[in-house]
């Protein structure tokens, strides 16, 4: 069956389907590993969430490891540690959490640096070392067990791209090091490879040498700790075959499931499942995502920014394995983003209910603000009562409970200006389908599937109204309900075929030296870069045309752009979308 046909398919059983309640409740726990087990096995369940510490801001668990600390300032270290984290993880199993990544526990810098901490740890003295004020082999190694014996796991965060301004290898190994200074154009292929990131000494990592240490102080970690993986900290400033090689190496030597997840801070989403494919890590970080949830959820973007995002999920091989998230310890905090409680449970609530697996910068679920990289880095507080916290656990359980909210397709059922409403289908063979609507219109508003409504029931909506808008279902957060439709998918959901449209742009006043250009967030359409934009023909006075072959269905958002040169001139006002579900004639007329 045509994805097309499917679709329609779905909608009209979605119309006739009743609808129920579900409540997802309680949590699951692991039983102790048996000495055999593997650094990682494969997961039958939807992967869990994901939670960041930074380890020095957490909890001070050992008091005699501090050395000098001072909590009263804020680039200084405060004496947080492996011990305080391992107390913790009733709180982390609470939440929900599947996989802990830590801040960096190589021994590092210790004193500040131009007026910046060095208590987050990316500043590595020795790689081969742990930080005696973080945490020992031994302590670092029952961490890892405690973790496995709860049914979670843990990641180390592997820093490979440079050391510390002082660090001995510099002096040990002056060769190892490119030595082309700090990066002063980021938009250099060679420099942000080769260069110094933030005057950080940059490890020649294509040298046969620097491989064979940096792999064999990677495979000592693993052997001591046993984590379940690695979080490989700036993927974009080290080349793909660093990465395939690395990849290869720990995927042989620890385990085809030993799990790797890339930092590439990369918006494009073609340009990140390009890498993401060449490197050969298990997952890498959605940040094109983020951004689209922020807009919607914080910045009063329309609903078609976020469709169109989801559209692209066919440019990924796995869409459903990327590790997604709001902020992270580089970024604004997500209750800074968005300011309004009932706009950061929205996000929230988006950020589980959608594919890949969330993950979350420690505090989040206690409502951490920051802005400014000292203010995002505060020091974790336990507020066992935080509203935010039970729904964060809210949404964990009802995550796990649907295996189609992780794992599953996702089909935009309706689209208008501020609403949306998805179906969340599993991808393949049988499992049941998840109605997700979304509201930012800040009126009531009814959803329709082919017509028919879908009632959604005001008693689910425990956090906001439809009236107050800024909601998205479920966000009930001390039992959290879902909207389920009682039909069981069935079959495989094929991929999105092409369709030929054919675009008429009425666009007066343009020069002789000018063209017009199709700009928008499908890859056709230049990915939102101008330089990649669709170039329009003209036709006759003041009209353009061009035909392009897009996929369907899809959401796609778009603007005319006028070139003169080198420079560009933008279509005012919002983005403009087009919703490609089968159906409209294959001409599209267009106006400046």
């Amino acid at each position: 069956m045509a994805r097309g046909s499917q679709l329609s398919a779905l909608s009209s059983q979605l119309s006739n389907a009743t609808l129920v309640l579900a409540l997802a409740l309680g949590g699951c726990a692991g039983a102790a590993p048996k000495p055999e087990e593997p650094l990682a096995t494969r997961r039958t369940g939807p992967p869990g969430p994901v939670y960041f510490v930074m380890v020095d801001r957490f909890e001070n668990g050992d008091p005699t490891n501090d050395g000098e600390i001072d909590p009263a300032d804020p680039t200084a270290w405060h004496g947080g540690d492996v011990a305080g984290l391992s107390r913790r993880l009733d709180w982390l199993e609470a939440l929900g959490v599947e996989t802990v990544w830590t801040s960096p526990l190589t021994l590092g810098r210790r004193e500040p640096f131009m007026g910046h901490g060095a208590y987050h740890g990316y500043w590595v003295l020795e790689h081969g070392e742990p930080d005696p004020h973080l945490g020992t082999w031994e302590e670092l190694r029952a961490l890892s067990d405690a973790l496995r014996a709860r049914g979670m796991r843990l990641y180390l965060d592997a820093v490979l791209n440079h050391v510390s301004y002082e660090a001995p290898l510099t002096t040990r190994q002056p060769g190892w090091f490119h030595g082309r200074g700090a990066i002063e154009d980021w938009g250099d292929p060679v420099q942000l490879v080769e260069g110094d990131v933030h005057g950080l000494p940059d490890l020649a990592v294509e040298q046969e040498e620097v491989f064979a240490y940096l792999a064999g102080t990677l495979d000592t970690w693993i052997e001591k700790v046993r984590p379940a993986g690695l979080r490989l900290d700036a993927v974009k400033h080290l080349p793909v075959s660093f990465w395939q090689r690395l990849a290869a190496h720990l995927h042989q030597k620890h385990g085809d499931d030993f799990e790797l997840l890339g930092e590439d801070l990369e918006g494009d989403p073609f340009l990140l499942a390009g890498r993401w494919k060449a490197a050969g890590f298990d997952s890498v970080f959605d940040f094109p995502l983020r951004y689209a949830l922020v807009d919607v959820a914080c910045n009063d973007q329309g609903a078609s920014r976020l469709a169109s995002l989801l559209s692209l999920d066919r440019v990924y091989e796995h869409p459903e394995r990327l590790t997604t998230l709001l902020d992270n310890h580089d970024l604004a905090r997500i209750a800074s983003e968005c300011g309004e409680p009932t706009n950061i449970r929205l996000a929230l609530s988006l950020l589980y209910l959608l594919r890949g697996t969330p993950s979350l910068l420690y505090g989040t679920e206690v409502g951490l603000k920051g802005r400014t990289e000292l203010e995002v880095r505060a020091d974790m507080r336990f507020e066992a009562d935080h509203p935010l916290r039970a729904h964060v656990a809210a949404l964990a359980r009802q995550r796990a409970a649907h295996p189609a909210l992780s794992r599953g397709a996702t089909l935009i059922l309706e689209l208008e200006a501020r609403t949306l409403l998805l179906l969340r289908v599993p991808r393949e063979g049988e499992g049941s389908a998840v109605l997700v609507g979304v509201n930012v219109s800040g009126a009531p508003h009814t959803f329709t599937t082919r017509g028919a409504p879908v009632a959604l029931p005001e008693a689910t909506l425990e956090v906001g109204s439809w009236d107050a808008g800024m909601v998205a279902l479920p966000l009930a957060p001390e039992a959290l309900a879902a909207l389920r439709e009682a039909l069981r998918m069935r079959g495989t959901l094929e991929a999105p075929r092409q369709r030929e449209l054919t675009f008429e742009a009425r666009v007066p006043g343009v020069g002789e030296d000018e063209t017009v250009l199709l700009c928008g967030s499908d890859p056709a359409l230049g990915s939102w870069r101008p330089e990649r934009a669709f170039e329009l023909e003209p036709v006759g006075e003041g009209v353009f045309r061009g035909t392009l072959s897009l996929p369907e269905p899809a959401v796609i958002e778009w603007k005319l752009l006028r070139r003169r040169g080198k420079t560009f001139t933008w279509q005012g006002g919002a983005n403009r979308s087009l919703h490609l579900d089968g159906g409209g004639e294959d001409r599209r007329q267009l106006a400046w």
